[in-house]
């Protein structure tokens, strides 16, 4: 997922590149948006990041991320786990569990892959 690098925000698309089948359809997108908390410890930066991922039909996902390393610089990044806590419309009732890696990139942008188990 593409997204600006502000303080307190990322913003930007996503893309399903793969899945089991509806609601999570291949090809579909939403624009995501998070407010990003960050902690810097040792080990880099503690991120928790709630996000909103809206698509065309007005449809929200709701996820929780959470980092315990890595940076934001460019060229840098980090793993982490996204939770899954619940939408509406179609996402209605699901939940689950994710992991993902971020690279940052330069002028404000980063990718982020993410997987995830989800059920209703």
């Amino acid at each position: 997922m593409p997204a600006a690098r502000s303080p307190g925000g990322a913003y930007g698309t996503s893309t399903v590149l793969q899945s089991s089948g509806a609601p999570f359809v291949e090809g579909s997108v939403s624009a995501a948006a998070c407010i990003v908390h960050a902690c810097k410890t040792e080990a880099g930066i503690d991120l928790e990041a709630p996000c909103t991922t809206t698509n065309a039909d007005g449809d929200s996902l709701f996820l929780v991320s959470r980092r315990k390393a890595g940076d934001i610089q460019d060229g840098g990044g980090g793993a982490g786990h996204p939770e899954i806590i619940g939408g509406t419309g179609k996402y209605v009732g699901i939940s689950g569990s994710c992991t993902y890696d971020s690279k940052y990139l330069p002028n404000n942008h980063s990718i982020t892959i993410r997987k995830c188990d989800w059920e209703r």
